[in-house]
């Protein structure tokens, strides 16, 4: 896959720049931040090539359907992964299900007051418990919309809106994929891209 940016979106375009980065393989004990809350756009440019480890398998194919297994290794950026091999692959409507383990994350809780993410930090090892989530297309593109549960070591969990999260030592993916494309279309009450049954492509 060649370098160069995605962009995607949360409930259809995904959020912003600052999202944390990963934590060292021998990082802190995980905990959410219990700093002051920092708010996120539900904008942001994803890089190319953030998930070198991935591999993709095709599961199983009949009557138009698809499903794949989508494996990231140590170090692969999950979000910018899942969108680049939703591209490559031209997928319009999909869903997503997944479990592993990861080194740290950025989640977000939807705040519609602000039309933007709370912010949550998840730091060091967890448990991935819970990774669901859909494509659609907005604009003509693939888009990721996926939510994530984490596990702490004393059984707690924490979860919200995939932001950004780093593989270790795995995570494995089935994406299944259906023949008809469901197409989002931007909402100005909450400020993100609303899938629309039956919408048909505009480019909007």
């Amino acid at each position: 896959m060649r370098p160069g940016s995605l962009l995607v979106g949360a409930c259809a375009l995904l959020v912003c720049a600052g999202a944390a980065m990963p934590q060292s393989l021998s990082g802190p004990t995980p905990s959410a931040s219990s700093s002051a809350a920092q708010y996120l756009p539900p904008f942001r440019p994803l890089e190319k090539g953030k998930a070198p480890g991935m591999k993709v398998q095709v599961l199983s194919s009949t009557a138009g359907q698809k499903t794949y297994a989508v494996i990231f290794s140590t170090g692969d950026e999950v979000l910018a992964g899942l969108t680049e091999f939703a591209e490559e692959y031209h997928l319009g409507a999909s869903k997503i299900s997944g479990i592993g383990a990861i080194s740290g994350a950025t989640l977000g809780w939807l705040d519609l007051s602000r039309k933007m993410y709370r912010k949550i930090d998840i730091n060091g090892q967890v448990e991935v418990l819970s990774l669901i989530g859909d494509i659609a297309l907005f604009k003509g593109k693939p888009v990721i919309h996926a939510h994530m549960v984490v596990g702490y070591p004393d059984g707690t969990a924490h979860g919200g809106h995939l932001i950004e999260a780093y593989v270790r030592p795995t995570l494995e993916v089935i994406v299944t994929e259906y023949p008809n494309a469901m197409q989002k279309q931007a909402d100005p009450a909450s400020g993100m891209a609303l899938i629309h049954p039956n919408a048909e492509s505009s480019g909007k």
